[in-house]
């Protein structure tokens, strides 16, 4: 893949996290700094990273690592590794609500572990489940960030 064809790639997901900024409900509650203000930096910061990008790369001034003749190859395995690393992040997605977060965050690091070069086995699968119980625990009681139940079910059983 040439630079022009990944930065219009870039530009697709521009598109994407934009329209995800917008689909972001506003707080009933006032706050200064509302539920949208660090999404909307973000997503600010990458479109203007990725119109710079376009731009160089319309110049024929992007780099382009392919193009590189030194003595680094890729990896072998990329293709292997993104599937790994894309089912992860789609394992969250599709996962979170019939599984509840714990589940589907740790199948998430898993596969992204994997497209890393982790092993499968216990120990990873421990850590990982480690990981994401520590992310819910830190903002769904701590912050108050809704990430949904830790386990499906787990909602609403709370004795009172």
């Amino acid at each position: 893949m040439n630079a022009r064809r990944f930065s219009v790639l870039l530009l697709l997901a521009c598109v994407v996290a934009v329209l995800q900024v917008f689909a972001i409900p506003e707080s009933p509650m006032y706050a200064v700094v509302g539920a949208t203000f660090v999404p909307v930096a973000v997503v600010a910061m990458f479109t203007l990273c990725a119109v710079v990008y376009v731009l160089l790369a319309w110049r024929g001034d992007a780099p382009d690592a392919a193009l590189d003749e030194g003595e680094e190859k890729p990896l072998p395995g990329g293709t292997r590794r993104f599937v790994w690393f894309f089912g992860g992040c789609a394992a969250m997605a599709l996962l979170v609500q019939p599984l509840g977060f714990l589940v589907a965050g740790t199948l998430a690091a898993v596969g992204i572990a994997r497209a890393f070069e982790a092993t499968l086995g216990l120990r990873t699968l421990i850590v990982c489940a480690a990981i994401t119980f520590s992310f819910w625990q830190l903002f769904d009681p701590v912050l108050s960030v809704d990430l949904g139940p830790l386990i499906p079910l787990s909602r609403g059983l709370s004795p009172g």
